[in-house]
């Protein structure tokens, strides 16, 4: 709800006539450790990941020589996962048996993937010829091919996770960076 600072990267090639083409991802993550409360012992670590990227297009727009405005598009994918880990850092090469199915020792991913498609405009202003400054507007739509979250298991399989929520990807962006070019 209060947004999240994703960094990433972009690269685009001028194809003629203005248009723009180039991909982009951008991703988050987030580890926290801390003691569970029901048993000091053991402590709980929480992963979260957000990534998303894909192919732009993107129409430039020349204001003046420094100034450039653009509007396009981004098609790809995003991914969120959080990935839980609950040990008591008692792992035995010799007594797998206990260590793993005996404790409550426990390592659990889940996952939801998106197509995603982000409509957006930009403002660019040159500083010198190959280098400027670029701010950008953007809000990404997502949509799940699949309801609710997935346990990823170790075959590549999908174990549904029942209730889960249809967790929705979409938000408003702003990205602001360096540009180079020529």
């Amino acid at each position: 709800d209060n947004g999240s600072l994703m960094q990433g990267g972009e690269g685009k090639g001028n194809i003629g006539k203005g248009f723009f083409l180039g991909g982009g991802i951008y991703s988050y993550n987030n580890a926290q450790k801390t003691s569970d409360p029901e048993d000091p012992s053991y402590k709980l670590w929480l992963h979260y990941d957000n990534t998303m990227g894909g192919v732009t297009l993107d129409k430039r727009f020349p204001i003046s020589r420094k100034l450039i405005t653009s509007t396009g598009v981004l098609l790809g994918g995003a991914k969120h996962t959080v990935e839980v880990l609950k040990s008591n850092d008692n792992f035995d090469w010799y007594d797998w048996d206990n260590t793993a199915m005996d404790s409550n020792n426990s390592h659990t991913t889940v996952s939801r993937g998106y197509l995603i498609v982000q409509p957006r405009a930009e403002v660019m202003y040159r500083l010198l010829s190959w280098m400027g400054i670029r701010a950008q507007g953007s809000y990404t739509y997502g949509y799940s091919t699949k309801k609710g979250w997935k346990v990823e298991g170790l075959d590549g399989e999908d174990i549904v996770v029942r209730n889960a929520p249809d967790t929705p990807y979409q938000g408003f962006g702003i990205t602001i960076g360096p540009w180079f070019g020529f």
